[in-house]
């Protein structure tokens, strides 16, 4: 079974509509009027299938969840991509900011790997409402006003990073600004900018920390850095199961426990509950902490890259089942990840319906603020 990259889309097809006549933005429906009565052509249909275009070599391997006319679908359509329709807008010649924001919340209920939409930064701040700061999104650049980070610089990037996302490269993710002006300040010749949240967006990844001279990876440095980071950012009231590895083991070390490094060990609140777990010991302290959050911390087997299966049978049969991958913390280096040759992370658990359970796109810590998005599948 090929690897299905799940990706919303949303268009904004009037945006940018009021560059050309000068009047610096499209956001209400007065300048609307007016930038189509002074000949004002929109853009955003042409631009997002520029970016698109740069797909179609990988189509296969796409999936696509949009909204009916010129919200998605008629682009999709048009250029030969697997797709559904999620929603349809009351009057498809004219789509408000509340078809933005319903689309973007029934897209994301489908727990698509990413959120791609096109417009500017008032179309960026719609996304940001409907699906809020933990959503992976990535803005294709055609509106009027591009402020935030959340976009790329060319339509044509947005395609070339989501190619490398499917190809198994290195992709990060970090939290980018979504910014916006006022427009009407604006036409004053006033830039009055306003910061209205962060969203989490995808950027071309490499080996930027924890580097030797050469440009070769330090694995203990990477270990360190994987370590502080997870640590720092560990819930209060969450039951953490933590993996074997010499990764995992720094996590462990981190924390100031005495952690066993070929086992699993069972943590709440920075107190060990369980060291070297059983899978029975491992789903009854999940049961008597039922009332709280659980998470599991594993890492990857180098070389292999087999992330469930192997070594830690403990936690991929019925620990996995009731988690699931939303709750799955994984760690590893770049240097493992690249090893792989785009290769997806393998998941071998003995149970075939459980392995086509845990396939898709998952978040790796790769080091201290450093996460990269990398497909996870059953092995060939």
């Amino acid at each position: 079974m090929t690897l299905k990259l799940n990706i919303g889309l949303i268009i904004n097809p009037i945006a940018g509509l009021g560059g050309r006549v000068a009047l610096k933005g499209s956001d209400s429906s007065e300048v609307q009027e007016l930038a189509l009565q002074l000949g004002a052509v929109a853009e955003s249909l042409k631009r997002t299938e520029q970016a698109l275009q740069v797909l179609k070599g990988v189509k296969q391997s796409l999936h696509f969840y949009t909204v009916a006319g010129s919200m998605g679908a008629d682009v999709l359509s048009k250029l030969g991509f697997s797709f559904e329709i999620l929603h349809t807008p009351n009057d498809l010649g004219h789509t408000h900011i509340e078809d933005t924001v319903l689309s973007a919340q029934i897209i994301q209920q489908q727990n698509v790997d990413i959120l791609l939409f096109s417009g500017g930064d008032g179309t960026a701040r719609n996304i940001l409402e409907a699906v809020g700061e933990q959503q992976l999104c990535l803005g294709i650049p055609t509106g009027c006003k591009i402020y935030s980070g959340v976009f790329t610089v060319t339509p044509e990037m947005a395609g070339e990073l989501l190619v490398r996302l499917v190809s198994g490269e290195l992709v990060e993710v970090y939290q980018a600004q979504v910014l916006d002006i006022d427009e009407i300040s604006f036409r004053k010749g006033q830039i009055n900018t306003r910061v209205f949240g962060e969203m989490l967006v995808p950027r071309n990844g490499g080996f930027v920390q924890a580097v030797k001279t050469s440009g070769q990876e330090n694995e203990s440095l990477v270990e360190q850095e994987i370590a502080a980071w997870v640590v720092e950012n560990l819930e209060p009231e969450v039951l953490y199961i933590i993996g074997s590895g010499g990764t995992c083991k720094s996590i462990k070390d981190e924390l100031g426990i005495d952690g066993t490094l070929l086992g699993f060990d069972v943590v709440f609140n920075g107190e060990m509950l369980k060291a070297d777990a059983t899978e029975f010991e491992i789903l009854e302290l999940m049961e008597n902490y039922h009332s709280h959050a659980h998470k599991l911390i594993i890492s990857i087997i180098g070389g292999q890259g087999i992330i469930f299966g192997r070594g830690n049978h403990q936690v991929c049969h019925q620990v996995i089942k009731q988690l699931g991958l939303k709750n799955l913390m994984t760690v590893s280096s770049k240097t493992k990840i690249t090893a792989l040759e785009g290769r997806p992370l393998g998941v071998d658990t003995g149970d075939q319906t459980l392995n086509q359970q845990l396939t898709g796109y998952i978040n790796v810590i790769t080091g201290y603020d450093d996460i990269i998005v990398y497909p996870i599948g059953t092995l060939q």
